[in-house]
């Protein structure tokens, strides 16, 4: 795949918000770009749809080519409802595409959201028809980095989503990652969330929400956190160097704007603790370590062959038991305690990653 994901990416929900003067309320396509270069983004992502409404449908093409003579490549994104019948997909990426025909973009992110609900099975087929005419509208071949999708990186929230085929289709895998509470929760989140893609054997980049609302406060020092375990992976090789902030907009009215604009612009500079070294879907103790995450360390392990997913049960004590003999230290009880869980983390750190 052609290298693209280096640096810092920023989400344009709303053009005309960014480009704002502050002061005689005309919008300045030119602004944004310069603003964005301000940051030291690398891309933009540009809203073009949500489902079959269009997004930014007048200013979407201006907007591109002051971005992209400022130096900043530029992808597409819109959200994409997989409600309808198999053709209202190609109905979607044209409306899509039909916004800036005539600009060139680097490709195009599929934000899925109903898809996800887990109130039902998604339809495999459908998904892939879906996929197939994105690529089709988009041009290039599977696996060049011009066609990606971005959800919540969640397994377990929606464990009756066909994840495999995004794998089939080898698009760039974009979880998105928010609700920090601290630091820790920080990089825990993003670690989880990204390795759920790596594991699909997808390039990953990362989106962390840098807003603050109702629910959510995410501070500059929490940002900093999720930068840090970003870089921790992307050394690993289980991320790609680059990394996003959800939204330009929310960036520019965060109340510490000028801490976080800071943290953005040095990007992932900390060094690395040992903790966020562990090459492995586990985490920082064993109640922070969800049943298919067990399975999924055990089965790197070489002591469990079984699902991962689904109505299995518990990881089988007998794997358990198996890998806590092979230590010669550990009680061979089955049970995944604290000296087990640490000799996880030990025995991971001994593999190569994945």
């Amino acid at each position: 795949m052609k290298q693209r994901w280096l640096g810092l990416g920023l989400w344009a929900w709303v053009l005309s918000s960014i480009a704002d003067d502050g002061q005689s309320g005309k919008h300045d396509p030119a602004r944004a770009a310069d603003k964005a270069r301000e940051l030291g983004a690398q891309r933009v992502y540009v809203k073009v749809c949500d489902g079959v409404q269009g997004q930014n449908e007048k200013t979407a093409k201006v907007y591109i080519r002051e971005l992209r003579r400022a130096g900043i490549d530029v992808y597409a994104w819109g959200y994409l409802y997989d409600t309808g019948p198999s053709a209202q997909a190609v109905s979607l990426v044209e409306h899509a595409f039909g916004a800036f025909d005539g600009e060139h973009c680097s490709g195009y992110i599929a934000n899925v959201e109903k898809q996800f609900a887990d109130d039902g099975a998604p339809d495999a087929g459908r998904l892939d028809t879906m996929l197939g005419a994105l690529r089709e509208r988009i041009g290039g071949t599977p696996g060049d980095g011009r066609l990606a999708v971005s959800s919540y990186g969640r397994f377990d929230y929606f464990p009756k989503w066909p994840w495999h085929v995004l794998a089939a289709h080898r698009v760039v895998g974009m979880p998105q990652v928010y609700g920090f509470k601290s630091p820790l929760h920080a990089a825990e989140r993003v670690r989880t969330a990204t390795l759920n893609y790596a594991r699909l054997g997808l390039p990953t980049v990362t989106t962390f929400g840098a807003f603050v609302n109702e629910t959510m406060d995410h501070s500059p020092a929490e940002i900093a956190a999720a930068l840090d375990e970003l870089k921790s992976l992307s050394r690993l090789g289980h991320s790609e160097p680059g990394y996003d902030a959800w939204s330009q907009q929310h960036i520019e009215t965060h109340p510490e704007r000028s801490e976080l604009e800071a943290v953005l612009k040095a990007g992932p500079t900390a060094g690395l603790s040992p903790l966020r070294t562990v090459p492995g879907l586990i985490g920082a103790t064993p109640d922070r370590t969800p049943e298919w995450h067990r399975r999924s360390v055990l089965t790197k392990l070489g002591f469990y062959k079984g699902p991962i997913f689904g109505a299995a049960g518990a990881a089988p004590s007998e794997s358990i038991a198996a890998f806590q003999r092979s230590r010669g230290t550990l009680t061979a009880d089955g049970s995944w305690g604290p000296k087990t869980h640490a000799a996880m983390v030990a025995a991971l750190l001994d593999c190569p990653p994945a």
